[in-house]
């Protein structure tokens, strides 16, 4: 009776659902522990095309991002060390001119009994028993040897006293010289002309050529002593490429017009009529205050030839010799414009910054003789 009750109550259906859940939870466990044991292997085979293609991908994406560097720098590469050559070389060049400079300059001022300027760019032994005098110290130029040296080239007014003469009326004991008689002495000219030469003597344009070393740290060092030199020559003149005499008498005047408007109009108490002469388009604005009392055009060449009636568009560029007139007198100038016209007249478009050079024609110094064209039938077999 009790067995078949015990039979009765497990095959009810709250045991049936129990059953299951168990039955599920065996199974899952079971094919846990199949993966860990031979299901781990199974796994991994399954996943790896996934994997691998994900991989691949990555790796495209890494060899495109190095060919994109690879291609920026060499197209860049090169021209950024040369940037950054160029800006080296520059800075060297600076420091070596400026260097050079404050050397020549503690050369000329120390003495005998004061060098301590000198000894700091190792140099102390020096004989001069009085400073040397200078002014308008510069640098000219500097010159790179490409071995970590520079040659600089130092300028400087000097004064040289004239052969002589004495520095002072003074006699030797210090006191002034006294007078032999009682006879008054003539007033002195309160504005004397010293004569030409002796101006010419007393300040007069001296050059210096010092060589100067940095080492790889950057340290400079003066290799010997300044080396007074000659003043550098002076070139042949240059050529402009303005060739054409202007006789235009409407564009001289626009020039005439502008150029007084620009640099000689005084009037503060009318506007400055720039903009009569100059393009709208312009940005140039006048000298203030103006430096001059007038502007005179001498004369006007072009590069080409002006038309009689020109046509709105058409440009030319010109030279214009003017004088340059103060309370002092007047001094030569010249003034390279560009022009446009606009509405029937002539307008400054622009001040130029530089010139326009003729062509120089390339010609060869020397000829060189063909062997093969020799005389000589023997030189011709070898």
């Amino acid at each position: 009776m009790s067995r078949d009750k015990r039979t009765r109550k497990s095959s009810t259906p709250e045991t049936g659902r129990k059953n299951k859940r168990l039955n599920s939870r065996k199974s899952k466990k079971a094919q846990r522990r199949d993966e860990s044991v031979t299901g781990t292997g199974t796994t991994l085979m399954e996943s790896a095309p996934k994997a691998g293609i994900a991989a691949a991908w990555l790796l495209v994406a890494f060899m495109f991002a190095g060919a994109v560097v690879a291609f920026g720098s060499m197209l860049l590469g090169d021209s950024g060390e040369e940037v950054v050559a160029q800006e080296s070389y520059d800075v060297q060049a600076q420091q070596a001119g400026t260097y050079a400079q404050e050397y020549v300059a503690a050369w000329l001022r120390s003495t005998r009994d004061d060098s301590e300027d000198l000894a700091g760019f190792g140099r102390e032994q020096i004989n001069a028993d009085t400073e040397t005098a200078y002014r308008d110290l510069a640098v000219a130029s500097v010159e790179d040897h490409d071995n970590q040296t520079f040659t600089a080239l130092i300028a400087a007014s000097v004064r040289y006293d004239p052969a002589g003469t004495d520095d002072s009326d003074e006699d030797e004991t210090g006191g002034a010289e006294t007078a032999s008689s009682s006879e008054p002495e003539p007033e002195p000219d309160p504005d004397p002309e010293p004569e030409e030469e002796e101006l010419e003597r007393v300040w007069q344009r001296s050059w210096y050529q010092v060589t100067i070393a940095v080492d790889p740290e950057g340290d400079l060092t003066a290799v010997g002593w300044p080396t007074p030199i000659a003043s550098p020559t002076a070139g042949q003149d240059v050529e402009t490429g303005y060739s054409e005499d202007v006789d235009d008498d409407a564009l001289t005047e626009q020039i005439s017009g502008f150029l007084s408007a620009y640099a000689a109009y005084g009037d503060e108490d009318q506007a400055n009529p720039l903009s009569l002469y100059a393009h709208p388009d312009t940005d140039i604005e006048p000298i203030e205050p103006a430096p001059y009392d007038e502007i005179s055009v001498t004369a006007v060449r072009a590069t080409e030839e002006v038309p009689e009636e020109p046509d709105n568009g058409d440009q030319v560029q010109v030279e214009a010799d003017v004088d340059l007139t103060t309370a002092d007198g007047a001094r030569p100038g010249t003034y390279y414009l560009s022009l446009s016209v606009r509405g029937g007249r002539w307008e400054i478009t622009s001040i130029d910054a530089s010139p326009q050079l003729a062509e120089i024609e390339d010609q060869p110094a020397f000829e060189t003789e063909d062997p093969s064209e020799s005389d000589d039938p023997e030189e011709n077999e070898e």
